[in-house]
């Protein structure tokens, strides 16, 4: 039983001894500091170097103009004049949908617009012959009154038989459905001897030249971003392949999800390798030096009142410089002001000095 206890001192004693020391020894800086011995540092002279902040976005290409061809007649298609991937010009005939009853409607409507101007015409001419007969005293009030009226419904019925006509002509130039805008068939619903009626979705064309990046970003990054800032797009399906663009557009409005929609610009190659749908990787370039003054983002620190501030090692003494950040990335700041080059900034060691305090740098 004694020699238990002897046993269960000596541990005891051990125990003690051991948490006094590690105390001794997490505390040694600190008492080193208090007894006026420097503190190891390591420090990075600061020196001009060229530097971008970036942001890196993600979303879904789509042509930088497309638009459904939808059709606007009924009737069977009688011939097919575009092929899916087919290039296309604005106005040019996709499909020709049958127009023997429209062409008739539209001969019936030239012949009476032609009618109501030879009427409209006559009615012209004896309006001004009445006009005559009546300063010679020869037409009576009654006769101008009545030719006038007759001149003044030849007018009218002119003006609604043109209205006719332009409506015939339109009914019948829709039966030649055609591209809305130049670029390259995207997609086509419907074959020959199918059936359309107005409304119907016919294809979709799609203007590859110059593609679109649809994203959106947080509400601290929107205010980042500015109109032409150049843009890296990367898209998965082809790797490896970069293709250069520019912000185009950024909302002033967030949506439901509480970010911000932008929309990038990119440029296709020639081969138009990047198509609508395909999921889009860009680094939008939001700032850019050459000389900028960089040091590691953990030297920086802020106080209570938001100032920003480093130690620079002189001397032996590390001092506390004030400063104004400028840009951030991959754990690097840009010092905007406040430092200059040359200065032998603090990187390790940093957070257990005060201004004043004494320092030893390890290289």
């Amino acid at each position: 039983m004694k020699a238990k206890t002897i046993l269960i001192t000596i541990l005891a004693t051990i125990a003690v001894s051991f948490v006094a020391w590690s105390r001794w020894k997490s505390d040694k800086p600190a008492n080193a500091a208090l007894a006026g011995l420097p503190l190891a540092v390591k420090v990075q002279v600061a020196q001009p170097a060229a530097m971008t902040q970036t942001l890196a976005v993600s979303g879904t290409l789509a042509g930088e103009n497309e638009a459904t061809v939808i059709a606007e007649t009924n009737g069977k298609v009688l011939t097919v004049k575009a092929q899916i991937g087919d290039w296309v010009n604005k106005g040019q005939t996709i499909l020709q949908v049958e127009n023997d009853l429209k062409q008739v409607a539209l001969e019936q409507a030239k012949a009476q617009a032609m009618t109501a101007q030879t009427n409209y015409e006559k009615a012209q001419k004896d309006l001004k012959r009445y006009e005559e007969l009546f300063q010679d005293q020869i037409a009576t009030q009654n006769d101008i009154e009545n030719a006038r009226l007759a001149a003044r419904a030849a007018e009218a019925q002119l003006k609604g038989a043109e209205a006719a006509l332009q409506l015939a002509q339109r009914h019948y130039d829709d039966t030649a459905i055609k591209a809305p805008l130049t670029g390259r068939l995207a997609d086509r619903y419907v074959n020959q001897a199918a059936m359309v009626m107005p409304g119907d979705k016919i294809g979709v064309v799609v203007d590859a030249r110059n593609m679109k990046l649809r994203t959106s970003v947080a509400e601290n990054e929107v205010g980042l971003l500015r109109i032409g800032q150049p843009v890296e797009v990367v898209a998965d399906a082809l790797p490896g392949v970069k293709f250069s663009g520019k912000v185009l557009t950024v909302a002033q409005k967030a949506n439901m999800e509480r970010t911000y929609p932008v929309e990038i610009l990119v440029q296709n190659d020639k081969a138009e390798s990047l198509r609508s749908g395909m999921f889009g990787r860009a680094i939008i370039q939001i700032a850019s030096a050459n000389n900028a003054i960089v040091v590691p983002s953990a030297a920086v620190f802020s106080d209570a009142a938001r100032s920003t501030y480093v130690f620079v090692e002189a001397n032996g003494v590390a001092k506390r410089v004030e400063v104004q950040v400028g840009m951030q990335q991959d754990q690097q700041v840009e010092i905007a002001h406040g430092l200059a080059a040359g200065a032998r900034v603090v990187v390790s060691g940093q957070q257990r000095l005060t201004d004043g305090t004494k320092v030893a740098v390890q290289e």
